[in-house]
């Protein structure tokens, strides 16, 4: 996705100033603390609020630029939004919202989805006479991505869209998210809170706050450093690395990635494919020996690249493990009893139950 931004917006005391440019990957994640400018950022990209000044170029093409007076309206940019609650039209049938998707028509690049497909690729056949009152947040979410796929957009904009369903509900439309992905390769702008929701569905990762860009680039970089987990979370910071499912024999797969390989249990999977695995900065252990007769299956040789505290009792470690990069959450205790510090030979002893797969299947139980 070819996406220039350069915006600047005020509202109030808060001051929203970007400038980015990403390209090559078609889903980009927004992430940052409440209140870092993402919701702001997305009304503007959709229409639905107007930036004081700058402009925004999507494959090239002008949605707005204020100091050549170019500004594209919201029906204008055929931009599918999909917001937290989603705004299904009460007075039509399921049918009749998703096809009021298709008369909108959509941008004349490329080929509109047909209904019939989409409607059985987000298992909607059993909804379409019914009305919007009658559904569940899951259902409902599923029209209304419908009714955004079937307008053929040339983005699709997501503002935290899994918000106040239940795991069994967010998982569902996750797998249709990433169906959506695969089949149609339609851009799209995710704002998430969920790093979860990020690992599964993003390419590229911009981080807000305070109104200011902090870092944009590929998500597999941006995950695992330092500086970066203040904004999405220290507690919950973790990396994200790409894996390939080499083998599996006694309920075990074996994921290979550039630093080695992780051991997690079976999957459906077949062999060859590529995963992304996160792995938690709170469920990697350090030592500096090799480690014997324990039961943790994935004990890798690593090396200390960079430390930073983040508060009085915690520290964060970063690791490179033949050349991928990991982060291990420890106390400032144990960083002065193992004396760690930038070049030191380390052994970082992962926890299966801390992978955690793209493909939506959770490792867990191999202690």
């Amino acid at each position: 996705m070819s996406l220039v931004l350069d915006i600047e917006h005020r509202r109030g005391e808060f001051q929203l100033q970007i400038r980015q440019t990403t390209g090559g990957d078609n889903v980009l994640a927004v992430v940052g603390p409440s209140g870092a400018g993402k919701s702001t950022l997305l009304n503007i990209m959709a229409g639905l609020d107007a930036a004081d000044r700058g402009r925004m170029l999507l494959h090239n093409r002008v949605v707005f630029d204020t100091a050549a007076g170019k500004h594209m309206s919201a029906r204008e940019r055929r931009f599918g939004y999909l917001p937290q609650q989603p705004l299904l039209f009460p007075h039509l049938s399921v049918e009749g919202n998703l096809l009021f998707g298709r008369r909108r028509r959509g941008h004349p690049g490329a080929r509109a989805p047909q209904p019939d497909l989409v409607i059985a690729l987000l298992q909607l056949q059993a909804l379409l006479r019914r009305k919007p009152a009658t559904l569940s947040g899951g259902e409902a979410q599923r029209v209304a991505l419908g009714r955004a796929l079937l307008a053929n957009p040339s983005l699709l904009l997501l503002d935290e869209p899994l918000t106040g369903l239940d795991w069994a509900r967010r998982d569902e439309i996750l797998h249709y998210l990433r169906e959506l992905k695969r089949r149609f390769a339609i851009p799209m702008v995710l704002v998430s809170h969920n790093m979860d929701e990020v690992v599964q569905l993003a390419d590229e990762l911009l981080v807000l706050n305070a109104g200011k860009a902090v870092a944009c680039g590929s998500l597999f970089e941006i995950s695992s450093d330092l500086a970066l987990a203040t904004y999405t979370g220290n507690l919950a910071a973790g990396s994200i690395i790409r894996a390939r499912l080499t083998a599996q024999e006694q309920g075990i797969a074996q994921l290979k990635f550039n630093g080695g390989v992780l051991n997690v249990p079976a999957l459906p999977d077949a062999i060859g494919t590529e995963l992304r695995v996160r792995i938690l900065a709170r469920d990697v252990m350090l030592s500096m020996n090799p480690v014997e007769a324990i039961s943790a299956n994935n004990i890798l040789a690593a090396r200390v690249i960079a430390t930073r505290a983040v508060d009085s009792v915690h520290v964060l470690v970063q690791l490179d493990i033949g050349g991928s990069k990991l982060l291990a959450l420890i106390t400032q205790q144990s960083m002065q009893r193992l004396k760690l510090a930038a070049g030191t030979a380390v052994h970082a002893l992962i926890k299966s139950v801390s992978l955690e797969l793209s493909s939506a299947h959770k490792a867990a139980g191999t202690g």
